[in-house]
Formats: C-alpha cells, sequence, structure tokens
C-alpha cells in the first residue's frame, strides 16, 4: 500500500492525515508522515485555558456550521473524534445571536429580522430590500474580484463599505478590497455563477447523514469547551493512537520537494523521505 507525506500541521494537515488513514476510504494509506515546521500542531487554531477556567483563542473562535462542503464536515469530523459532549453551540433562537458594528463612534446592532429588511437601520441609509432588488438583476462576474467588488456589484456600496468589510476582518482580519472573492466567500461566488443570484438563491446539499444535518438544525456557530484548538489537539491523539499510528514530526520544515521515477522525494531539516504521495497544506505567503 502507499505512503503518504503531508505538509503542515494545521488543522488542514491534521485532516488529510486523519482521512488519509482512514479504514474503508478509496486512498486508505499504509503510512502517513506529516511535517510541521513550527513547535505546535494546530496552525491558526490556538488557544489557552486559564487558571480561572476562561479561554481565549488567539485565532479563530468559532466555526460555522454551514449545510454545504467544509463547514459540515467540520462538525461530523467532530463528532467521529468523540467530542460531542465538549461543543458549545449558539442556537439561531437565542436572544444573545446578534451582530454588532463599530461605526461613527457607535456600536450599532446589525439587521436580523424581515422587519429590518423593510426600514432604514442605522448605521445603513438605505433599506436592505433593495440590496436584494438589486442582486436579483446585478450581471454575473467573468472573472475572479475582490470581496469589497463583489458585494458593492451585488449589493451597493454602503453595504460593501460597512457590512463586507466588517465581515471580512471579523472572519479573516484581513482588507476586503484586497482578499480575493473566489477564495474566501467561495459559496457566494458559486451561487452567481450557477444561479446569477446570491440572496434568494440556494446552493446544492452535500451528501451527509440526517442525522447530523437534525443535529445542526438551529445552530449559528459553535466551538469547544477547550477552545477551537481542541480540535486540531484531538486530531494529534488519535492519528498518533496505536490504531493509527501517524509519524507528527515538528520543528521540521520542508525545504525542497523534487519527483523523480515517479515517487516524490521530500527534502526537510531532518533529511530526505521518498513517498508516493504528497499533501500540501502549507498557507500561502
Amino acid at each position: 500500500m502507499a505512503k503518504a507525506v503531508v505538509l503542515g500541521g494545521g488543522i488542514s494537515g491534521l485532516s488529510s492525515a486523519y482521512y488519509a488513514l482512514q479504514e474503508g476510504t478509496s486512498s486508505k494509506f499504509a503510512k502517513v508522515v506529516l511535517l510541521e515546521a513550527s513547535n505546535r500542531f494546530g496552525g491558526w487554531l490556538h488557544s489557552t485555558k486559564f487558571e480561572d477556567g476562561a479561554v481565549f483563542d488567539y485565532g479563530p473562535r468559532s466555526f460555522r456550521p454551514t449545510y454545504v462542503g467544509s463547514g459540515l464536515n467540520t462538525v461530523e469530523l467532530a463528532l467521529k473524534l468523540g467530542l460531542r459532549d465538549d461543543i458549545i453551540a449558539v442556537d439561531k433562537r437565542d436572544p444573545s445571536n446578534v451582530r454588532y458594528v463599530y461605526k461613527d463612534k457607535k456600536v450599532h446592532q446589525m439587521p436580523g429580522t424581515i422587519l429590518d429588511a423593510i426600514r432604514v437601520v442605522p448605521p445603513l441609509k438605505r433599506r436592505l430590500i433593495w440590496t436584494a432588488y438589486q442582486d436579483t438583476f446585478a450581471a454575473k462576474a467573468t472573472e475572479d474580484e475582490s470581496v469589497h467588488s463583489f458585494c458593492t456589484r451585488r449589493y451597493g456600496k454602503e453595504i460593501a463599505d460597512i457590512m463586507g468589510d466588517a465581515m471580512v476582518r471579523g472572519i479573516y482580519a484581513g482588507d476586503s478590497k484586497k482578499l480575493s472573492v473566489r477564495s474566501t466567500l467561495s459559496q457566494l461566488y458559486n451561487l452567481e455563477q450557477q444561479k446569477g443570484r446570491t440572496i434568494l438563491a440556494r446552493g446544492p446539499m452535500v451528501s451527509m447523514s440526517k442525522p447530523i444535518l437534525h443535529y445542526i438544525t438551529n445552530w449559528t456557530m459553535w466551538s469547544l469547551k477547550e477552545g477551537c484548538q481542541q480540535l486540531p489537539d484531538t486530531l494529534v491523539k488519535h492519528l498518533t493512537s496505536p490504531q493509527m499510528s501517524a509519524e507528527l514530526q515538528l520543528n521540521n520544515k520542508c525545504t525542497k520537494l523534487t519527483f523523480k521515477d515517479g515517487a516524490a522525494v521530500v527534502t526537510s531539516d531532518k533529511g530526505e523521505i521518498t513517498t508516493d504521495h504528497v499533501f500540501s497544506s502549507i498557507y500561502a505567503r
């Protein structure tokens, strides 16, 4: 059976190693070696629990349980890892489930009801109903663009400047005028390409067990009792268990990747590994 090397020990790399070693999959590998350049696993998922029990997340603070793609897969992964009792979910009906934006030296609650869509809600100066109208008739893009450009074209400049920019800064800590909509908001991008609109359109459902879909029906976001880092920490425990026996290496950076005679040669700080497959989970610089 084939051997694989995974580059990067963040959540993507750890997940890749986990699925590569799963029984019953079409591409199960006999051996998986994971190389992480830093001194810890988890990547952007980094949490600290203090003596008083408080948990602080340095990176992402929650997961979104969307009904398609990675959001739903992440919930399923957490359940497979036995984290059901450690999940902390925010229900759609929870009174605290509101969004705020800081503008003009004031904190404003974002629109969240049907009534809000037909009236002017500060700091917006335009009714949201017009946003749906503009989205319905906006022309489809022919190439990738920034998140700000996408939101301006489909929803208007005010939405792009206030809501779109705040969302991107909150999720990615980045500039909406520089980040690609296709990379960061791929679901919206795909809806435009497939349906011609985004607000009144629904994307395809993924194949997933009905119990899981029912389990997350009213969730808006979720986290774990020990913080988001509990997910990669649990993956590490599973990967290094006797059942999986993955080889996880810290402080070992991949410095070169070459291909020879149908195999890949991974050169790292600690030597060379000849392998059948390489999965790169290193973030773009």
